[in-house]
Protein backbone atom coordinates (compact mmCIF):
# COMPACT_ATOMS: atom_id res chain seq x y z
CA UNK A 1 0.00 0.00 0.00
CA UNK A 2 2.80 2.40 0.79
CA UNK A 3 4.22 2.02 -2.71
CA UNK A 4 0.89 3.16 -4.20
CA UNK A 5 0.83 6.36 -2.11
CA UNK A 6 3.47 8.36 -3.98
CA UNK A 7 2.84 11.67 -2.16
CA UNK A 8 2.42 10.28 1.35
CA UNK A 9 4.58 12.09 3.91
CA UNK A 10 2.82 11.32 7.21
CA UNK A 11 0.87 8.30 8.46
CA UNK A 12 -1.03 8.72 11.73
CA UNK A 13 -2.44 5.82 13.71
CA UNK A 14 -5.00 6.66 16.38
CA UNK A 15 -5.08 3.26 18.03
CA UNK A 16 -2.68 1.63 20.43
CA UNK A 17 0.47 0.41 18.73
CA UNK A 18 1.80 0.78 15.23
CA UNK A 19 2.45 -2.89 14.48
CA UNK A 20 -0.09 -2.77 11.64
CA UNK A 21 2.10 -0.26 9.76
CA UNK A 22 5.13 -1.47 7.83
CA UNK A 23 7.64 0.76 9.60
CA UNK A 24 10.59 -0.47 7.54
CA UNK A 25 8.88 0.42 4.25
CA UNK A 26 7.77 3.77 5.65
CA UNK A 27 11.33 4.57 6.76
CA UNK A 28 12.74 3.71 3.32
CA UNK A 29 10.25 6.08 1.68
CA UNK A 30 10.86 8.87 4.21
CA UNK A 31 7.34 8.65 5.63
CA UNK A 32 6.85 9.74 9.22
CA UNK A 33 4.65 7.39 11.25
CA UNK A 34 3.01 9.02 14.28
CA UNK A 35 1.08 7.25 17.02
CA UNK A 36 -1.40 9.30 19.03
CA UNK A 37 -2.51 6.70 21.53
CA UNK A 38 -4.26 8.08 24.56
CA UNK A 39 -5.83 10.98 22.69
CA UNK A 40 -9.35 9.69 23.26
CA UNK A 41 -9.00 8.43 26.84
CA UNK A 42 -11.32 11.05 28.34
CA UNK A 43 -14.07 10.62 25.74
CA UNK A 44 -14.02 6.83 26.11
CA UNK A 45 -14.30 7.14 29.90
CA UNK A 46 -17.20 9.59 29.53
CA UNK A 47 -18.96 7.22 27.14
CA UNK A 48 -18.60 4.28 29.53
CA UNK A 49 -19.94 6.28 32.49
CA UNK A 50 -22.95 7.45 30.46
CA UNK A 51 -23.63 3.87 29.29
CA UNK A 52 -23.59 2.71 32.93
CA UNK A 53 -25.98 5.50 33.94
CA UNK A 54 -28.32 4.60 31.08
CA UNK A 55 -28.39 0.97 32.23
CA UNK A 56 -28.77 1.72 35.95
CA UNK A 57 -31.56 4.24 35.43
CA UNK A 58 -33.37 2.06 32.87
CA UNK A 59 -33.22 4.97 30.43
CA UNK A 60 -33.69 3.20 27.10
CA UNK A 61 -36.81 1.13 27.99
CA UNK A 62 -38.31 4.17 29.70
CA UNK A 63 -37.74 6.23 26.54
CA UNK A 64 -39.77 3.80 24.43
Amino acid sequence: RIDKAKNLKLAITAGVGSDHVNLEAACKRGITVAEISGSNVVSVAEHVVMQMLALVRNFIPAYK
